[in-house]
C-alpha cells in the first residue's frame, strides 16, 4: 500500500519551529560531566550523548532552543520529530530532565496516544466500540509480547509497536 498516496494531506506541524526552554548553564555542565551515555546503541545521528549535546548547544540562544519538526522520510502523516534529532525529546530522559529542571515540567506518558484517546472516549461517553483500545492500554505488555512472538522478535520488544510495518 502506498501510504503517501493514501494520506496526501498537509499538516501544520510539518516544518513548524518551536521554542524549547533549556538551562544553558546546566547544558554546559552536562556536556562536561562523566554521567552521559558513553555510546549509543543506534548511532544514526550521534555516537555519544556528549556529541549530541554539543551539537544541540548550537541551537540554544538565551536559554531557548529553536527546534524545527518534520515528518520522517517524506511521509505526510504520523509523528513529527525534531530535524536531525535536535530537540529535547531526542535527548535521554535523565539529561532532558536536568536541562529543563527550573524551566518546565517534562511529562513523559508511556503509550500516550492511546491512553489519551481512551480517556477522551470515556469522558465523552462514546457509544461505539473501543474495547480493543481499552484492552491494549490495560494489557500493553501482553500485546507487545504476542506481536514479538508472532514475528520472532526477541530484542527491543517495545520497538515492535512503533516500528512494525505491514508487508
Amino acid at each position: 500500500m502506498d501510504l503517501i498516496a493514501k494520506f496526501p494531506r498537509s499538516s501544520p506541524l510539518n516544518g513548524i519551529t518551536l521554542k524549547e526552554p533549556v538551562d544553558e548553564n546546566l547544558l554546559e555542565k552536562c556536556i562536561h560531566c562523566d554521567l552521559l551515555v558513553a555510546e549509543y546503541k543506534d548511532n544514526k545521528w550521534f555516537k555519544t550523548e556528549k556529541q549530541q549535546l554539543q551539537k544541540f548547544r548550537e541551537y540554544v540562544k538565551h536559554n531557548i532552543a529553536s527546534v524545527t519538526y518534520s515528518f520522517k522520510d517524506d511521509y505526510s502523516f504520523g509523528r513529527v520529530n525534531p530535524v536531525k534529532s535536535m530537540g529535547l525529546h531526542c535527548i535521554t530522559r535523565q539529561t532532558r530532565h536536568t536541562l529543563v529542571f527550573y524551566k518546565m515540567v517534562d511529562i513523559d506518558i508511556e503509550n500516550c496516544h492511546l491512553i489519551i484517546l481512551l480517556q477522551v472516549l470515556k469522558y465523552n461517553l462514546y457509544t461505539g466500540s473501543y474495547s480493543m483500545i481499552e484492552d491494549y492500554v490495560i494489557n500493553r505488555q501482553q500485546w507487545i509480547d504476542s506481536i514479538a512472538s508472532h514475528y520472532n522478535i526477541t530484542e527491543n520488544k517495545k520497538d515492535v509497536v512503533s516500528s512494525y510495518r505491514p508487508p
